[in-house]
């Protein structure tokens, strides 16, 4: 039997692996948010594979309007990190998220998140990870958050 969770399905091993009774991957609609570098190549990786992509306005500039027309958000923040988004567009991401949406964030997320105390603080309740380290491009440890609802089982 295959499921279907918003964005991802998986199926048994009795089923057919080359028919899976899921969604095609055009049904997937995903929102890239810029970051001033890497949608393209974001963009053109999973258009290549099917998706329905839409490249939204620099993450930074995002007001969260139409936010649960996608199964799938991806927020870039890699290049231009060093800008941040409004309260009340991570209170939207948050509860998009609580209600099955999904969130997919760059390490950059991580960085910003636990590098500053004042900034990111609703996201930060719901991405599961630790940054140890510093900006020197040294050895960086991500840890699991034991105990986030998120990785209960893993």
């Amino acid at each position: 039997m295959c499921i279907r969770d918003r964005f991802f399905f998986s199926c048994s091993e009795s089923d057919n692996p080359t028919s899976p009774a899921g969604p095609n991957n055009s049904d997937i609609k995903i929102l890239v948010l810029k970051d001033g570098g890497t949608e393209d190549s974001v963009y053109s990786i999973l258009k290549k594979a099917g998706y329905s992509v839409t490249v939204g306005q620099m993450y930074y500039d995002f007001d969260g309007k139409f936010i649960n027309d996608y199964h799938l958000i991806i927020l870039l923040n890699g290049v231009d990190y060093g800008q941040y988004m409004s309260d009340s567009v991570e209170i939207r991401l948050k509860n998009y998220v609580r209600d099955g949406g999904t969130l997919l964030t760059t390490e950059w997320m991580t960085y910003s998140i636990y590098n500053t105390s004042n900034i990111y603080t609703t996201l930060r309740e719901i991405l599961p990870s630790l940054y140890d380290g510093d900006y020197a491009y040294e050895n960086e440890t991500y840890r699991k958050m034991l105990t986030h609802p998120i990785t209960n089982g893993l």
